[in-house]
């Protein structure tokens, strides 16, 4: 793995930390700042945050961009963690996921936040849609019950499906079920 990867993987990581905890701490705005640099002392404290440990440890992102990156203005990136399960007979297998949605806009300081989306079988499908506001993306996804490779191979799987509109901002995501 080059450096700039290795770099941008401890970005995303101190990010989502941030988001993840910030529940357990004041405000980004209230605290005080801090110099940059400097120290050279290596601390040992374990990171206490379940879905941070779980993200970090088995987790993949995906960075979700537009067709056209012009008419994007927030950064998306899903987190998949694999949860394995009984799904397949005498087997262990990576029967769901549960996914994490980071939310980052181009330009420092407008914010940042991440939405814990849930533990579904798999994100199957997803397609940009047209935003309409400021600081809005909006996403159709498709959701199955299972990985598709295992819908296929076992009969006895019982295919659920549900397709979504998800309607993105830096405060809020609002998932709307659609026929």
């Amino acid at each position: 793995m080059n450096q700039s990867k290795i770099e941008l993987r401890i970005v995303h990581a101190v990010a989502l930390s941030i988001a993840l905890l910030a529940p357990y701490s004041p405000p980004l705005a209230a605290q005080t700042p801090r110099r940059s640099g400097g120290s050279v002392a290596i601390k040992s404290k374990p990171v206490l945050a379940e879905p941070l440990v779980e993200i970090l440890n088995y987790g993949r992102v995906r960075d979700l961009n537009s067709e056209n990156d012009r008419d994007q203005e927030l950064r998306l990136r899903l987190y998949e963690v694999p949860r394995e399960g009984d799904c397949v007979p005498d087997t262990h297998v990576v029967c769901s996921h549960h996914y994490y949605l980071a939310v980052s806009t181009f330009e420092e300081g407008l914010g940042e936040s991440v939405f814990d989306l849930g533990e579904v079988g798999a994100i199957a499908e997803i397609q940009w849609l047209k935003p309409g506001k400021p600081l809005t993306a909006r996403l159709k996804i498709r959701v199955v019950s299972y990985p598709e490779e295992y819908l296929k191979s076992n009969a006895s799987l019982i295919r659920k499906e549900q397709s979504y509109e998800l309607e993105i901002t830096l405060e809020k995501l609002v998932a709307k079920p659609l026929r």
